[in-house]
This record gives structure tokens, C-alpha cells and sequence, in this order.
């Protein structure tokens, strides 16, 4: 699997969180992402070897919205179209930025974004559903039917036990974080702000990450928590 880094709060120096998050590529070593906003950056190469990053993280990173992401490949080849993390823009010009830790195993209403989509994993084709379903409105969805479209694609895409969607989705005010396997999600608190990633990355007092439920920050508050579903991924050897 891959791991993922977000942040959300009042504008924060990240580097030594970056360092040692982009320090586990020994483990991750098909490409790394980094999002301040909209801005993405990606290479598809082991962050280590990237001298990019590199000079990237000897300068000083300050960000109030951030999302990070290291890639070890399940779904699509090793190129940059496929690197995380994702930015699509609805007929609104509204953008949204998402990255995902995890593997769709089944789940056919995908298959149809394959067509469209630039690269080849399944992330980007769940980037590409959510934007299509927003573009279903009339006019510029509310924050609280982005958060009813995204929770029920999740509720949707979960509900058979096999895909794992550990998500980031940020969309210029909101970051939407849901996780739905055991022990892959933490978080940890500051002031004004909330960091979070597939693991801690430093020795403060992490804590795991509720699962199973779409929750939404703004400024580093949580702002909304969705339901909670049934949807935990269960790896086949547990079921019974």
C-alpha cells in the first residue's frame, strides 16, 4: 500500500514531518506527490532519489492545507500520469485534489472512467466519478452536498468488503478524509491544526483515525462527521 500526509490548520512550517513521511519510500518507492492546494508536484521516483525533493525539503515549507503522497504501485504502471496526487476540475471550475491508499478490487461503475482518464489506476477513475456526479447539479454544489456525494460514493464503493479507500480529497476549503482499514490511518492534533497520515511520523501522541466515516475539516476543525458504515475491508483469507 501506499502512504498518505495531510494537513489542515492554521498556516505551519511542515519539514520535519515531510522528512521523515518522504523518509518511508525506502518501503514506497514508485513516486511521491506533494499538494499545497491546488499546486501539485510529482515525480515518478523514489522520493530518496528525487534530487527535486530534495532541494524541495532543504527550504523551508509553510502550508495551511497540505497533501502529501508516496506511491508503491497495486493498479497502474510506474509513470507520472499515475502519480498522486490527482486534480480535476468539475463544469463549475471547482477543483478537487485527491490521493488514495488502498487497491478497488471490485467495483464496476469505475470501469467506465477508464476511457476518460489520463492515466490508469483506480484512484484517479474514483477522482474522475466524483468530479462526473458533481457535474450532475444545476448549479455549484453546497459544501454538505459535496460531503452527501462523496460519502455515498464511499458507502457505495465499500460495501462489499474488498476495496480499501483511504482517501484525501480537498476541494479549496474542505479536506475530506475517510478510512476503511484497521490500523492504517492516525492523527495527531496541534494548535489550530490537525496533521494526518497512513502512520505517525513523528513522537508525539498520535491516535488512530476513526474508521469507516467521512469526516471534513476546515482550518483544522472538524466540521462535519458523516455515518458510519459497514464497509471495513476484509482481506479474503478472514472471510470465512
Amino acid at each position: 500500500m501506499c502512504e498518505m500526509f495531510a494537513y489542515s490548520g492554521e498556516k505551519r512550517q511542515l519539514n520535519s514531518y515531510l522528512n521523515e513521511f518522504f523518509s518511508h519510500s525506502e518501503e514506497h518507492t514508485h513516486g511521491w506527490g506533494l499538494a499545497l492546494g491546488y499546486n501539485v508536484e510529482k515525480e515518478p521516483v523514489k522520493a530518496n532519489d528525487s534530487t527535486y525533493l530534495k532541494h524541495r525539503l532543504d527550504n523551508i515549507i509553510e502550508a495551511s492545507e497540505l497533501i502529501a503522497h508516496i506511491r508503491s504501485a497495486t493498479v497502474g504502471s510506474i509513470k507520472y500520469l499515475n502519480n498522486h496526487p490527482f486534480v480535476k476540475t468539475d463544469k463549475f471550475n471547482n477543483k478537487y485534489v485527491l490521493t488514495h491508499n488502498g487497491t478497488v478490487n471490485d467495483y464496476k461503475p469505475l470501469d467506465k472512467y477508464r476511457k476518460i482518464q489520463k492515466g490508469s489506476t483506480d484512484s484517479e477513475r474514483i477522482a474522475e466519478m466524483l468530479v462526473d456526479k458533481i457535474n450532475a447539479f444545476d448549479s455549484s454544489p453546497s459544501f454538505e452536498e459535496k460531503f452527501s456525494v462523496l460519502e455515498g460514493m464511499i458507502f457505495e464503493i465499500t460495501e462489499n468488503n474488498k476495496n480499501k479507500v483511504n482517501i484525501f480529497v480537498y476541494d479549496g476549503q474542505y479536506l475530506y478524509v475517510h478510512c476503511n482499514f484497521e490500523t492504517t490511518l492516525y492523527y495527531l492534533k496541534k494548535d489550530n491544526g490537525i496533521i494526518i497520515a497512513t502512520k505517525p511520523v513523528s513522537d508525539e501522541e498520535w491516535k488512530h483515525f476513526p474508521l469507516n466515516t467521512l469526516i471534513a475539516f476546515k482550518d483544522g476543525k472538524c466540521v462535519k462527521r458523516g455515518q458510519p458504515h459497514n464497509g471495513i475491508w476484509i482481506a479474503e483469507d478472514d472471510i470465512s
